[in-house]
Parts: structure tokens; C-alpha cells; sequence
């Protein structure tokens, strides 16, 4: 891929509880600029799967309730391969959750 061009990840299936990560191969650097979803789904950085319910704001920060829209979340957040984002499915079951991107290094 080249520098400009678009990455999209749209209708992917995860389980409740289960992560979809934003994550550039090593070396490369995108801007998301939008996060589709379902239902509850909260977003958090990289840091421990498991446990990380920090979100990005200070506290879990659900896209359903948080970002007041019907599902999708317009938004600028750069990741690259050491610093991504995940989106965790809480709704109970399994949902779409999806993204897109544009990359701005290689």
C-alpha cells in the first residue's frame, strides 16, 4: 500500500467481550477517521486486552451512548504498530464493528 491510500475493515464479525484492533503492519502509520458499530462498543488503547478499561477519555468510553450517533463515529486518531486501538464488543452478543483509514507513513 501507498502513502494516501484508503485502508477499510467493514463488517467484521466479533463476539461479546472479544477486540477488533486498528493496527498498522510495523513501520506504517494511520489516520482513522471513522469507526462503525452495531451496538455497545467501547474503544481503548493497546495497552492489556484484557484488563485496560481506561478508554481513551479517563473512562470507558462507549461509542453508542458516548459519541450520540446511530453508528457511525466520524474521528482523527493516528496508530501505528506499537500504538493502536482496539474496539471491544460489549452489547452481548456478537455484533459488526468495522473501521476506515487513510495511510499517512510507510
Amino acid at each position: 500500500m501507498a502513502i494516501d491510500d484508503v485502508i477499510t475493515s467493514y463488517g467484521n464479525q466479533v463476539g461479546n467481550g472479544s477486540f477488533l484492533a486498528m493496527q498498522p503492519s510495523g513501520g506504517d502509520e494511520w489516520l482513522i477517521n471513522a469507526i462503525i458499530c452495531e451496538s455497545i462498543t467501547n474503544i481503548m488503547p493497546d495497552d492489556d486486552a484484557g484488563l485496560n478499561l481506561a478508554g481513551l477519555w479517563g473512562a470507558e468510553t462507549d461509542f453508542e451512548t458516548d459519541m450520540q450517533s446511530a453508528s457511525m463515529h466520524p474521528l482523527k486518531l493516528f496508530v501505528n504498530n506499537g500504538d493502536y486501538l482496539r474496539l471491544q464488543n460489549n452489547s452481548g452478543a456478537t455484533i459488526n464493528i468495522g473501521y476506515s483509514a487513510i495511510k499517512t507513513k510507510d
